[in-house]
């Protein structure tokens, strides 16, 4: 399955305020001194409540910034491991991700705590996800 592209250049598909107080929430549990790589970045909301000490790097499908490093997760293509994080996070992103399976095994690869989200499927029709762009 192919990376809905068109969804992720719109720049009104990167703010809800779900995701805002998903973001707020997920960098409680990020110490201080630490180096963060998160993974579908989108508008970056995370970087806006991490400790003041904290090394942010965001990725994503489309550059947001003129530091984003751009990967397509589903072909495969993730920022080097040859840089040390120690945190990776991904708020918001197995939803959109073909294999989620393969892509979390994959993450091993940065030797560091991960902090993710996923929506459950309860109650949601097969539809509503669809429409959302949730293809997993």
């Amino acid at each position: 399955m192919e990376t809905d592209f068109g969804r992720w250049a719109e720049e009104g598909n990167l703010h809800h305020a779900s995701w805002i107080a998903r973001a707020k929430l997920a960098a409680q549990y990020i110490p201080d001194y630490s180096k963060v790589l998160d993974l579908g970045c989108g508008a970056m909301y995370l970087k806006n409540f991490l400790p003041p000490h904290v090394v942010y790097v965001g990725s994503d499908l489309i550059d947001r910034d003129g530091t984003t490093l751009v990967c397509d997760y589903n072909r495969g293509e993730l920022p080097s491991p040859s840089v040390r994080y120690d945190v990776v996070t991904l708020l918001g992103v197995l939803e959109y991700i073909a294999d989620p399976n393969h892509f979390l095994r994959s993450l091993r690869r940065y030797d560091a705590d991960l902090l993710f989200t996923y929506t459950l499927a309860d109650g949601m029709s097969l539809e509503y996800r669809a429409s959302l762009g949730w293809i997993n």
